[in-house]
C-alpha cells in the first residue's frame, strides 16, 4: 500500500510541472518580454507562435538537465530570412542560471542565448543581422551584448563555460569584491585560448562613475601570475585575465562595445 501512494505521488510530481506550465503567471511572465507585432525589427512580423506542448517541456527538461515550467516558440520572418525565438521559463532564479550556462553548452555554438528579467532566450537564424535586431528589440541587459560571440572566436579558441550571476550569486560576487553597492550585472566566460586559459567578466554598473570605481578596485587586486585588461565603457566594465597580455588585447578587441560611448582599456601587471 504505501509502494503504491509513493509512485502515485511521483507521478504527481512529474505532471505537476506540466500544469504549472499552462498556469496564468508563467503564461504571463514570457508574454511580458516576448516579441510583440508593434516593437519588431523592420520588415519583420511573426507568422507562428506556439506554446510547448507537455511532450515538448518534457523532452526540454531531461535535454536541459532543469526543471522547466514553460516554453514559447516564435517563427520571425523578413523578406529572405526567418529566426525561431525560444523562451524558456524554469522553476526559479537558480534553475535559471543553470538552464542557462547548460544552453550555451549546448547550443551557443549555432544560436544567441540570453536571459531577460526571468525568461531564458534562444534566437536561432542563419542571419547574424536577423539575430541582432531580434536580441536589441527584446532588450536583454547589456552584459549579454557585451560578450564574446562563437562567430567571433579565432579558430583556435573554445568557450569552456559561461555563467551569470543572479540574485544570491551577484551579491556574493559584489561582496568578494568590496563593491556591494556598484555592480547591478555580471557574467563570466571561461576560454581554452590555444594551450591557455583566459577568463572574461562582464559587469553593469548603476551609473558610470560606479563603473569607474570598480575598475579601479579590480586593477588594485593582486595578481600572482595572471595578467589582466580592463576595458570601461560608460556604465559597462570587462576584465580579461590570462597569463598572456597579447591574449587579453586580442579578447578585448573582440567585445561588442556600444557604439555611443568611447571606450577605455588598460592592462594590470
Amino acid at each position: 500500500m504505501n509502494k503504491k501512494i509513493l509512485l502515485i505521488a511521483l507521478l504527481f510530481l512529474m505532471v505537476l510541472p506540466v500544469r504549472r506550465a499552462l498556469g496564468q503567471q508563467d503564461v504571463e511572465s514570457i508574454s511580458k518580454v516576448k516579441l510583440h507585432e508593434n516593437a519588431l525589427p523592420k520588415n519583420a512580423r511573426i507568422v507562428k507562435e506556439v506554446w510547448g506542448s507537455a511532450d515538448q517541456l518534457n523532452r526540454l527538461r531531461l535535454r536541459l538537465g532543469i526543471p522547466v515550467t514553460a516554453l514559447l516558440n516564435q517563427v520571425v520572418t523578413t523578406e529572405n530570412e526567418q529566426a525561431q525565438v525560444n523562451y524558456v521559463l524554469t522553476m526559479n532564479a537558480a534553475w535559471l542560471a543553470e538552464g542557462y550556462s547548460n544552453l550555451v553548452e549546448i547550443d551557443g555554438n549555432r544560436s544567441c542565448i540570453s536571459v531577460i528579467d526571468s525568461v531564458l532566450l534562444q534566437i536561432a537564424t542563419p542571419s547574424k543581422e536577423l539575430e541582432r535586431e531580434i536580441l536589441q528589440s527584446l532588450h536583454p541587459d547589456p552584459v549579454f551584448l557585451l560578450k564574446l560571440k562563437f562567430n567571433s572566436l579565432p579558430q583556435n579558441w573554445g568557450l569552456k563555460q559561461e555563467w551569470i550571476f543572479l540574485e544570491n550569486e551577484l551579491a556574493g560576487l559584489q561582496n568578494s569584491l568590496s563593491a556591494s553597492t556598484l555592480i547591478e550585472a555580471a557574467l563570466s566566460q571561461d576560454f581554452l585560448a590555444g594551450h591557455s586559459k583566459l577568463v572574461a567578466f562582464y559587469f553593469r554598473c548603476k551609473n558610470p562613475g560606479a563603473a569607474s570605481q570598480l575598475a579601479q578596485i579590480l586593477a588594485s587586486q593582486k595578481r600572482v601570475l595572471n595578467q589582466m585588461t580592463i576595458g570601461r565603457s560608460g556604465s559597462l566594465v570587462v576584465t580579461i585575465e590570462s597569463q598572456n597580455v597579447e591574449l587579453n588585447k586580442k579578447a578585448i578587441s573582440l567585445v561588442n562595445w556600444p557604439a555611443e560611448n568611447g571606450v577605455q582599456i588598460f592592462s594590470v601587471r
